[in-house]
């Protein structure tokens, strides 16, 4: 870490539950990462996935929210759900995952909510 100025941490789930079902991870695990790198004084941009049928929920985004708040992120970039994997699922022989469809809309607004409560630099990535 100590090599290291600048972090990606990716947002997902805020649930723990959630977390562990859907990412198999320990929701307590990742935001105690997150507070050595903050502690440190390290530089990190926050990635929110917004996945249809997973990250997008309106309970989910104010969870995310209000966990940023007590950060300084050098910026948030909301990463709009794609569908770039399918073929790989088709090549190994597996079912590609059926994702609700995120809007323009809703993408605008989480924008919006976060640059309302994070005062941070705020970016809708497309691919």
């Amino acid at each position: 870490m100590q090599y290291i100025d600048l972090f990606y941490v990716d947002v997902k789930i805020m649930n723990a539950v959630q977390c562990q079902k859907v990412l198999g991870g320990n929701l307590e695990q990742y935001q105690e990462n997150v507070q050595v790198l903050f502690a440190a004084g390290k530089s990190v941009v926050f990635r929110v996935p917004v996945i249809g049928g997973f990250t997008d929920g309106a309970e989910n985004q104010k969870s995310v929210i209000a966990w940023m708040k007590q950060y300084k992120p050098l910026k948030v970039e909301l990463i709009k759900e794609h569908n770039l994997g399918r073929n790989k699922y088709l090549t190994l022989g597996k079912e590609p995952l059926m994702l609700d469809t995120v809007t323009d809309e809703l993408m605008e607004q989480y924008q919006r909510d976060i640059v309302s409560h994070v005062p941070v630099e705020t970016e809708i990535c497309k691919v």
